[in-house]
């Protein structure tokens, strides 16, 4: 039976926030298409100097695949949080105000860019929850059929027929 790796320490609020600083400072080159001047090598360093930096102020030492996937998961809850916030604020009605928007989602959409389509949403666009949604009220109304049910139904009565 195999060893399971032993799990690291929660990443503190010091070292995400030294890793969204850092990125900030190389976002222009680490988002980056390749060219003649930003090649793979010059990418790796940046992510070996951002790790560096984490790691000079952290007990626990990170490795550069550890320190990107952070990042990715960053992102990807403060892209949802700022869309639950929005879809929250934008609803009618009583009830709670929408759970505030924590520091980190602020930073990474800082570094995004607030108005940038990935935190803001597109302008007249609907979020799929939202398609959803109306989809299961519609359904359960008994007002909508899918449109993949209904050719699949009349293609069974014509072949029984046959």
């Amino acid at each position: 039976m195999e060893e399971k790796k032993a799990r690291k320490p929660n990443w503190t609020e010091d070292e995400k926030v030294i890793l969204l600083e850092e990125y900030r400072k190389r976002k222009t080159i680490l988002k980056s298409k390749f060219d003649p001047t930003i090649t793979a090598n010059k990418k790796q360093r940046n992510w070996k100097e951002i790790t560096a930096k984490i790691n000079a102020r952290s007990t626990v030492k990170r490795s550069v695949p550890e320190i990107q996937k952070k990042l990715e998961n960053l992102t990807v809850m403060a892209k949802k949080e700022m869309s639950c916030f929005r879809r929250e604020s934008n609803g009618t009605g009583g009830g709670s105000a929408p759970k505030p928007i924590s520091s980190d989602a602020v930073m990474v959409a800082d570094i995004i860019g607030r108005d940038s389509p990935t935190v803001k949403g597109i302008a007249g666009g609907q979020e799929s929850g939202v398609i959803l949604e109306r989809y299961k009220e519609n359904k359960l109304k008994g007002e909508l059929q899918t449109f993949r049910l209904k050719p699949t139904i009349e293609k069974r009565k014509t072949q029984g027929t046959q």
